[in-house]
């Protein structure tokens, strides 16, 4: 596990160049610029940039729907776009049949409290080795 200041630590993002790798992969279908192995080319030569660990919030299109419906905040309509969340889901399990990096999925259509529970447990998880960690 990383040091800071001579103890251990855990840093969480919502984003990550992981998610720049997966807007790129659906990228190509929307807009028709291809810069996709690219961008993976880049990542792979700065090993640094990529987490250790991506923790995959996936949920379905009408989960997406009904959350939209409920919330007031303004959400651009491409993240919920059905094509755009079907190529992005595409994107991550390219990834993880692939094993490009070590991603857990958690499906967030559960209840929350179990979502949390499951976010805390990979959070607070102290192995060292992020690839040996278990699914949820």
């Amino acid at each position: 596990m990383e040091q800071y200041k001579g103890k251990p630590y855990v840093m969480v993002m919502d984003r990550s160049v992981i998610s720049l790798l997966g807007f790129r992969y659906v990228q190509k279908y929307f807009s028709g610029i291809d810069i996709f192995e690219e961008t993976k080319a880049v990542l792979k030569q700065e090993k640094n940039l990529a987490p250790d660990l991506v923790v995959y919030l996936t949920v379905g299109d009408n989960a997406i729907k009904q959350r939209r419906e409920l919330s007031q905040r303004n959400v651009g309509e491409l993240f919920v776009d059905p094509e755009f969340n079907k190529r992005l889901r595409d994107f991550f399990d390219w990834m993880i049949e692939h094993k490009e990096y070590p991603i857990i999925t958690i499906d967030t259509e559960k209840p929350l409290e179990q979502v949390k529970t499951e976010v805390t447990a990979i959070a607070d998880s102290s192995e060292t080795d992020p690839k040996q960690r278990k699914k949820s």
